[in-house]
């Protein structure tokens, strides 16, 4: 029932033979949520994070026997306080300085310590298409911290049974449902549809919106069929300079399950800052 600061040793025995060992050591505060008092502060997090926001929970933490530790705030990534004990000024300007997502704060003349934990926000992967392909990544997708949303205007492939890991399966036009759907740095979208149509559709609705990641699935001509579509509503140049298509990594990718692989991989890259550098197949896509 009490705060506790535990070390870890994971470097493995001394008697290894002399041979590397991956490890290291470690340390990990451990402490007890109470329902009453931590209340508030937890839900000032959880609905930051999912309204695509990145998080800074603030914890004053005093190392001595026992560790004792208590948040003082919850902001977010501009020192807006969402939640807190205290005002946006005691916030020291490094809080607002991007670095190590956990690090600690040092207070002049203050034995305590600050513990600022950068939280990411709740990162949503939507699938328009819930055939093969999809099925496939909507498997991959939650081991990859991703909350999946599939959506399909065909009732058989948006069937809530087909997809028991997904957070929500939506039937309808992938045009008029995308239009309810956040975007923003949180946002990525996979389109593996069952035609160019359905395609186009949705990245008119797309391509509107601020999103992370948006790809699509096909041949080099299904491509250009889908550009010269969006041309007409003079939407050609954001296509070529924020759609990933063909969609996926260079991995050789045949099956379907490959092929979300593939998908899952690039969108990794994109998650990661890397963009297209990580071998995407649409880095050579020949410009229209």
């Amino acid at each position: 029932g009490r705060a506790a600061l535990v070390r870890l040793d994971l470097a493995g025995p001394a008697d290894s033979g002399g041979s590397p060992v991956c490890g290291g050591t470690m340390e990990v505060l451990v402490e007890p949520l109470r329902t009453a008092s931590d209340r508030d502060w937890l839900r000032a997090l959880v609905q930051l994070r999912e309204k695509g926001r990145k998080v800074l929970l603030v914890r004053e933490l005093a190392e001595q026997d026992p560790v004792e530790s208590r948040v003082l705030a919850v902001a977010e990534a501009d020192g807006t306080i969402a939640w807190g004990r205290i005002e946006a000024s005691f916030l020291p300007d490094s809080l607002l300085v991007s670095g190590p997502p956990v690090r600690f704060i040092e207070r002049t003349g203050d034995r305590d310590r600050l513990l600022l934990e950068a939280i990411s926000p709740v990162d949503r992967m939507i699938i328009v298409g819930g055939g093969h392909i999809g099925k496939a990544l909507a498997a991959i997708a939650p081991l990859l911290r991703f909350e999946v949303t599939i959506v399909d205007e065909r009732e058989e492939f948006s069937d809530r049974e087909r997809f028991p890991l997904a957070t929500e399966v939506l039937h309808g036009d992938p045009g008029a449902i995308l239009e309810t759907v956040p975007g923003g740095e949180s946002g990525y979208f996979v389109l593996v549809s069952h035609g160019y149509p359905t395609d186009a559709r949705a990245l008119r609705t797309l391509l509107r919106k601020p999103a992370r990641y948006v790809g699509m699935i096909g041949s080099r001509r299904r491509v250009e069929m889908v550009r010269r579509a969006l041309s007409k509503d003079g939407l050609e140049r954001e296509f070529s300079d924020r759609v990933y298509a063909p969609i996926g990594l260079a991995v050789g990718a045949e099956t379907p399950e490959e092929i979300a692989v593939s998908i899952a991989a690039e969108i990794i890259a994109v998650r990661n800052g890397l963009g297209r550098s990580a071998g995407s197949l649409s880095a050579t896509r020949v410009p229209g």
